[in-house]
């Protein structure tokens, strides 16, 4: 296997101001077996259009449609129609720097294209252009020998790796079995803690870089909703019980607690049923109280005024500024 076909799996709702800038990015990949899907989520405005236009230029682009059902029932349908060894999700507001899949395939090649080994990368977000953009670094730019690891870092540092940084084999994605249709906010960490969960090692390649785009007011990780926290709710039990059998290794209550916490930092005060719920569950896991965000300002202001008071003003904040951004879109 000296060059296996990649499927990239775009869903693509409503994004017909970023789609040509995304699927550009891709065809610009150095690595040229791949395929791309995309599946139209019943958008309203012109994506449609703009994708079947790619379609005609490029054999390897394929555009098929559904009713709007959610980005996890395209990306559910997006893998039943393709045909490649390795697994490449993307979102269609997003960037790939040239050698995104390329050199994750060559480091994957180190080991024989091992399907329980999945490769990682480099993310950062940016609004508008990925000009000057700055790589911050995180604590899960590294390999894994032990994937539990990478998930009890990732929850108690909030250093993600984001979905369009994954690429795994087709097998791989089977065994993670498919998108979590209930779930529309956080789904990608849903489905990726099920891959780290199940690799036997992940594999950290610096030179593979996403750029995640943070001015697209249609974003699902931005829905604060009723519908929007309660889907972040079930995300946050989908975690506890997909390592409940682990549940004594080193620091993963800490980790699930810190997640439970980021929940009721966003739903807090509007949904306060559900923050009782998370409460409850916190105790469970052996914490009294909410642990503060892993951020430098959160933790200053929770040590001089609470958690929940900093959360009060800290979620305004972030509500001005997705108000001030929205605007300047």
């Amino acid at each position: 296997m000296k060059t296996p076909l990649v499927s990239v799996l775009i869903p693509l709702y409503n994004a017909e101001k970023y789609l040509s800038e995304c699927l550009d990015s891709v065809i610009a990949q150095t690595y040229k077996n791949i395929e791309i899907i995309i599946v139209n989520d019943g958008s309203t405005d012109n994506s449609l259009d703009i994708a079947e236009r790619y379609a005609k230029r490029y054999s390897y682009i394929k555009v098929y449609s559904q009713e709007n059902s959610g980005a996890a029932s395209a990306r559910n349908k997006a893998f039943t129609l393709s045909s490649g060894k390795y697994i490449q999700y993307f979102d269609a507001d997003d960037i790939f720097h040239p050698e995104k899949i390329a050199s994750q395939i060559e480091a994957l090649r180190q080991y024989d294209f091992h399907s329980l080994i999945v490769a990682t990368g480099k993310w950062a977000r940016f609004y508008g252009s990925i000009e000057g953009v700055m790589l911050k670094p995180q604590t899960t730019y590294k390999s894994y020998n032990q994937p539990l690891l990478f998930l009890q870092e990732a929850w108690a540092n909030s250093h993600y790796m984001i979905g369009q940084s994954w690429l795994i084999s087709r097998k791989m994605k089977e065994l993670a079995g498919e998108w979590d249709t209930k779930i529309s906010v956080v789904d990608d960490g849903v489905f990726f803690a099920r891959v780290a969960y199940n690799a036997e090692k992940i594999v950290y390649v610096p030179e593979s870089i996403v750029y995640w785009r943070q001015d697209n007011i249609n974003s699902l990780s931005k829905n604060i909703s009723r519908k929007g926290m309660e889907s972040h709710f079930t995300a946050c039990k989908s975690y506890l019980d997909l390592v409940k059998k682990d549940i004594d290794f080193p620091g993963l209550k800490y980790a699930l607690a810190t997640e439970y916490s980021k929940f009721i930092f966003r739903a807090y005060p509007a949904y306060m049923d559900l923050v009782k719920e998370a409460e409850k569950i916190l105790n469970h896991l052996g914490y009294d109280k909410p642990l503060p965000i892993p951020t430098r300002k959160f933790r200053l202001s929770e040590k001089l005024i609470g958690f929940y008071p900093s959360a009060r003003i800290f979620g305004m904040k972030d509500k001005f500024m997705k108000r001030l951004r929205g605007r300047k879109g």
